[in-house]
């Protein structure tokens, strides 16, 4: 396996190389996915039976480990396809009441003023 800054060094230089590297890991993005419906679906050790009572009681430490396995693989499949995994953010711009924005155009018309009487232009 070549060291990070070899792979950092392919990346800045070999065009194929980048788009290779983009697909690759947009291909593990998809498989953590995937990974994270199996975590979240697994319930096998959610509940736990103590041997002395026979009771079944809820395992909040394995359902802890399953949460945090869940999100740091979405955070990863975020940052690494993040058109396809990440938050989506937007921004609209509305007017009152949910409709359009009004648009108003000034014009503003400009004229010369005549010099104060007694003031020629040399004085000004």
């Amino acid at each position: 396996m070549p060291a990070l800054s070899t792979v950092f060094r392919w990346l800045a230089g070999d065009r194929e190389f980048q788009e290779q590297y983009a697909r690759a890991m947009d291909a593990r993005a998809t498989h953590l996915a995937e990974e994270i419906i199996e975590i979240a679906d697994d319930s096998s050790g959610d509940a736990v039976k103590d041997p002395e009572t026979g009771e079944v009681r809820m395992d909040a430490e394995f359902v802890a480990r399953s949460r945090l396995k869940v999100d740091a693989r979405k955070w990863l499949a975020a940052r690494m396809s993040p058109r396809k995994y990440g938050d989506k953010i937007t921004q609209e711009h509305i007017g009152g009441d949910g409709g359009p924005i009004k648009q108003e155009i000034t014009t503003i018309e400009l004229v010369a003023a005549p010099f104060p009487a007694g003031m020629g232009e040399e004085g000004a």
